[in-house]
């Protein structure tokens, strides 16, 4: 089995400006995992209820809108380092209209939204360099 330590995550744009075990600490504290999904699988399903935050860690993904009517348009293409699911995650509340398909193999880094709120004290330097890059304009990829 691959180890957390093969994937290179600190190379992740969530992760600019950490060293490996920083985001070792995190990956921890956050109780975060990888999963891998085959190609055609729907990684997130629109309208699904989602609490955490995907990274695309391997391969790319499509971000597909479906309309009430289950009508689909082909959005853009997630590569390594996009992010998606944010929006479900921070507001349980909201149903996105889109879907997160994979176009290849895909690896997944799922972090729970609630676990990346309760480390912050746990975390300090850490969990605010990620919380920065996770807010910054450069992540409008996300969905």
């Amino acid at each position: 089995m691959m180890g957390i330590y093969d994937l290179d995550l600190q190379e992740l744009p969530l992760f600019e400006g950490l060293k490996a075990d920083e985001v070792e600490q995190f990956i921890q504290a956050t109780e975060a995992k990888v999963k891998r999904y085959g190609k055609e699988v729907r990684i997130l399903k629109a309208y699904e209820a989602n609490s955490r935050i995907g990274i695309i860690v391997e391969g790319e993904a499509l971000v597909i809108a479906e309309d009430r009517f289950g009508n689909e348009t082909i959005g853009h293409r997630l590569e390594r380092g996009a992010l998606f699911g944010s929006t479900t995650a921070i507001l349980p509340e909201y149903a996105s209209p889109t879907a997160i398909e994979a176009v290849s193999d895909v690896l997944v880094l799922w972090v729970p939204y609630t676990s990346l709120i309760v480390a912050g004290p746990k975390l300090g330097r850490v969990h605010g360099i990620v919380m920065r890059n996770l807010l910054r304009p450069s992540a409008a990829r996300m969905s």
